[in-house]
């Protein structure tokens, strides 16, 4: 069951990142590990989709391998599951996420849809100034 009221935290984003490094560099910002102990990921550039702050377990969030591109705006299917009221879940303060290495190109903007085709979360491309 879906929360009721939405706050900035817990609200789905999405972010693009260039280089497995601007990914460290995320995860050292944010004081999270996401990426493999060994700290190698592939060259290449990749997406971290979060579901947002959430007060419990049991939430998570898959995305799908079959990315859709069309002209610069990538797609990326994701299945955002919550717990039912039955479920029994540990109370903590929870903040899901997925890494995902997407195909290397330039994007203007990338849209995370979830099981409905609903966009949950969007990045646009940095303005670059010239």
């Amino acid at each position: 069951q879906a929360e009721s009221r939405e706050t900035p935290l817990h609200v789905a984003a999405l972010q693009v990142f260039n280089s497995p490094d601007e990914v460290q560099a995320w995860e050292q910002a944010r004081g999270i590990k996401i990426t493999p102990s060994n700290g190698d990921l592939p060259p290449g550039m990749y997406a971290v989709a979060e579901v947002g702050e959430r007060g419990t377990g049991g939430y998570s969030l898959g995305i799908s391998r079959q990315a859709a591109i069309k002209d610069d705006v990538l797609y990326l299917k994701a299945s955002f599951l919550a717990p039912s009221n039955a479920d029994q879940v540990t109370m903590a303060l929870t903040s899901p996420c997925s890494l995902v290495l997407v195909p290397t190109r330039f994007y203007s903007r990338v849209l995370l849809l979830d099981q409905s085709n609903k966009v949950r979360a969007s990045w646009l491309a940095p303005l670059v100034k010239g």
